[in-house]
């Protein structure tokens, strides 16, 4: 499934807005009133069904932060 907003015209710049864990397209296609306008917003379904939402749970994220998770945060 895929919501779509802001401009109607073929060439405007499409942006494709992801949604997280317990979402879906719907809940996140609200932002593009909020962004610049001149693009189309399409807001695409995550492939794996969980809790009610979409996911995609096969990425593997660290349980806890660590060095190569907190690095960046270190040099601001």
């Amino acid at each position: 499934m895929v919501a779509i907003a802001g401009s109607a015209d073929r060439a405007a710049p499409p942006v494709v807005l992801l949604h997280g864990r317990g979402s879906n397209e719907h809940g996140i296609i609200g932002l593009a009133e909020h962004l610049p306008d001149g693009a189309t917003y399409a807001a695409v379904r995550a492939p794996i069904a969980a809790r009610g939402g979409w996911i995609a749970d096969r990425i593997a994220v660290p349980a806890r932060p660590g060095p190569e998770t907190t690095a960046v945060d270190e040099e601001r």
